[in-house]
């Protein structure tokens, strides 16, 4: 076959196949999962098994903690089987300023523990809370979630009508910062995620993984598969993949969870590539439980896909870099328009789903349309360092990783050079694909593609 063909079919697949591919699959999966569930009302409680609620902290401000504190003791639920599990990672001095001013409601159990051997970052923390926890029932959740009052008893009745051994609940994003457009953009796309993973996924009979903030797992099961690996990053995905091994069920529900999404590039840039580097690691560790399940083969695959959601953006980076170093050494390869075509048609169908939940979400228009361009813009320029954390997940054993800020801005200059460097050249590329060989699909696309990097480089102060 001749070489420039297979260069040129490679580029495509890269830049427009395989983002297509995961696109479709994330429209069918909200297609079937954007549909109310119908808990059962008429199922009483009479007797409510203990429940531990397991809450990692480190650095956070008092005031949040003393916020969701304050608000799991409004939440429906027998208080004298709730305890609250609160691991810090800090300092002694700042674990006794936080004991110091935190105000405890007195019909309300807190445990309030220090590791002194930080092992695991915040899957040891769940582990250290686990051990030191006696609820029939483990709910995992981060300081800045928020529950609403019946909350917890309609994820307990998905459990109990459906036999799970653990039930996600659907994240519902928050913000501080009114004017912070990522944020409003992240608030549906956390919702839409809600939707199609998990929900969408049950729906299909797929296997639902936990999430880090708002899973509600029976004590039982996890004794059967062990708590956290303190070793990965990912801690839902690490014990959902064993929970997947063991022919563990795990429910999605409509219970709603409330949790801070980033309002800023340089907290979301921190939340993806943990993320990215976190999901790479699991798929790495976990690979023979995973495709040595007695699960079918398409449930399997799946499992792939679910786990390598972070492949297109690395693969449109590839394959955008690799054909601007051919412009640049005056290599002549184009793109086809038909898989441009088939690219535009699947962003225009889930940019018609995002719009559908902004608008439910109640954001006008032109709110969702500006607030998806930032997002978009934004997650491109992450595409490097997507890859890069990606790459170290599958490699590298000692790894370090950010927690994404709840409330402190954070700022990475370097970040931003790096963001700028490749835009200039993605410009750079659209340049001389036009001059050099009147490639106007080709420059077009570079050009729409530098656009996210140019873009973020100017505009990312604006949300700090």
């Amino acid at each position: 076959m001749n070489l420039h063909l297979i260069v040129d079919s490679l580029l495509n697949i890269l830049i427009f196949i395989i983002p297509s591919v995961y696109i479709l699959y994330h429209i069918m999966l909200f297609k079937f999962g954007n549909k109310s569930t119908l808990f059962l009302n008429e199922l009483r409680l009479d007797n409510y098994p203990t429940l531990s609620i397991i809450v990692p902290i480190k650095n956070e401000p008092v005031d949040l903690l003393q916020g969701l504190i304050d608000n799991l003791n409004e939440v429906e639920w027998d208080k004298k089987k709730l305890e609250i599990v609160i691991v810090s990672d800090d300092t002694e001095d700042y674990f006794e300023y936080i004991k110091n001013n935190l105000k405890i409601p007195d019909n309300l159990n807190v445990k309030l523990l220090r590791r002194t051997i930080k092992e695991g970052y915040k899957s040891g923390a769940l582990t250290y809370g686990y051990h030191h926890s006696t609820g029939e029932l483990i709910l995992t959740l981060d300081v800045d979630a928020r529950l609403k009052k019946y909350e917890l008893i309609k994820a307990y009745k998905k459990m109990v009508s459906s036999n799970c051994d653990a039930v996600t609940m659907k994240w519902v994003g928050y913000y501080n910062n009114r004017k912070s457009k990522v944020a409003k953009a992240l608030t549906v796309l956390t919702l839409f995620t809600s939707e199609s993973i998990q929900k969408g996924r049950e729906k299909l009979g797929f296997h639902v993984f936990p999430v880090g903030c708002g899973t509600l797992f029976k004590r039982s099961s996890i004794e059967d598969v062990g708590p956290w690996d303190s070793r990965l990053i990912q801690d839902d995905l690490e014990i959902g993949a064993r929970f997947l091994a063991a022919n563990k069920k795990i429910c999605a529900s409509d219970a709603m969870v409330s949790v801070i999404v980033p309002e800023d590039f340089f907290s979301y840039y921190i939340q993806q590539t943990r993320w990215a580097m976190g999901e790479s690691e699991v798929l790495k560790n976990r690979f023979n439980e995973i495709f040595n399940s007695n699960n079918s083969i398409l449930k399997r695959i799946e499992v792939f896909f679910f786990l390598t959601q972070y492949l297109p953006i690395s693969t449109t980076f590839l394959g955008s870099l690799a054909v601007t170093v051919l412009i640049i050494f005056k290599q002549a390869y184009n793109l086809s328009m038909i898989a441009f075509a088939i690219w535009i048609i699947f962003n225009l169908i889930y940019s018609t789903y995002y719009l559908q939940l902004a608008r439910e979400l109640g954001y006008t228009t032109k709110e969702a349309l500006m607030s998806l361009g930032r997002v978009t813009a934004y997650t491109e320029s992450l595409s490097p360092f997507i890859l890069y954390s990606s790459i170290l997940g599958l490699i590298r054993r000692n790894k370090t990783y950010k927690v994404t800020p709840k409330s402190n801005k954070v700022t990475y200059q370097s970040v931003i050079a790096i963001v700028l460097i490749f835009g200039l050249i993605f410009l750079l590329g659209s340049i001389m694909a036009y001059l050099l060989f009147r490639y106007y699909l080709l420059s077009f696309w570079l050009l729409i593609y530098s656009s996210g990097y140019l873009y973020t480089a100017i505009m990312y102060r604006n949300e700090l």
